[in-house]
């Protein structure tokens, strides 16, 4: 059985060899309650240069039958872990892999009848720079397949390569749909055919997807990484 359940939102990813850009809006619904308060984070810096963000669930706590904890996670309980694991500078291969190795002991206790029936995955987007390029990886808890206990993998989605990179998370509708919506709009500087887009103008197409899809809930977070710089952080605005 399952006990507090924050959902995340919507969490876009956009990677360039200029860099990469990270959406996030700031929804975070309970499974359980209406009413329910958001207690959980869904991105965090670790190591001064890595991007960790979250979607799915974002507090997780399996129970067996007769009420015992069997297994508690929380974004920002694993973010404090891995911060800890990397005080200073980190690539995010190291990350990635230390959040997976982390998630499979928690839920390494799991079975089959402690977690219900349909539910999201648990997945964490680490990106960051390596070698001068900036890298992601995606590590995902696979809690929506029946094996048990659930299986927790970490892959390399984009690995600095030249073409662009997108990833979409709690985006419901279809590629299709998604690029005329987004388009729809957008100003007519970021409509083109074939777009070759800054890091600051994927931006904005991330931002403009994020905000088109239904269920979204402002404000809009982005964070903007670069080989060479720090990380940026904003809210994203409707771009003119």
């Amino acid at each position: 059985m399952l006990a507090t359940n924050l959902l995340a939102g919507v969490l876009i990813i956009i990677a360039s060899t200029d860099g990469t850009v990270v959406i996030s809006d700031s929804a975070a619904q309970s499974l359980e309650s209406k009413n329910s308060k958001p207690s959980s984070k869904t991105a965090a810096i670790v190591g001064d240069r890595v991007l960790v963000v979250g979607t799915g669930y974002t507090n997780f706590t399996a129970k067996s039958e007769t009420g015992a904890v069997i297994a508690d996670y929380s974004f920002d309980a694993l973010a404090a872990q891995l911060s800890k694991i990397f005080p200073h500078r980190a690539s995010p291969a190291a990350v990635a892999e230390a959040a997976r190795a982390q998630l499979a002991a928690i839920l390494g206790h799991v079975g089959a009848n402690d977690t219900g029936h349909v539910l999201p995955r648990i997945v964490l987007v680490c990106v960051g720079p390596e070698r001068k390029q900036i890298e992601v990886w995606t590590v995902t808890v696979m809690l929506d397949q029946p094996t048990r206990p659930p299986i927790v993998k970490a892959e390399r989605s984009y690995p600095g390569a030249l073409m662009p990179y997108f990833g979409a998370y709690g985006v419901k509708r279809t590629k299709e749909r998604l690029e005329a919506d987004w388009t729809g709009a957008a100003p007519p500087r970021l409509i083109r055919q074939s777009p070759p887009f800054s890091i600051d103008e994927w931006a904005e197409v991330a931002g403009l997807m994020a905000s088109t899809e239904n269920g979204a809930v402002a404000p809009i977070r982005q964070w903007i990484l670069k080989p060479s710089s720090k990380i940026e952080v904003k809210t994203w605005t409707k771009p003119e």
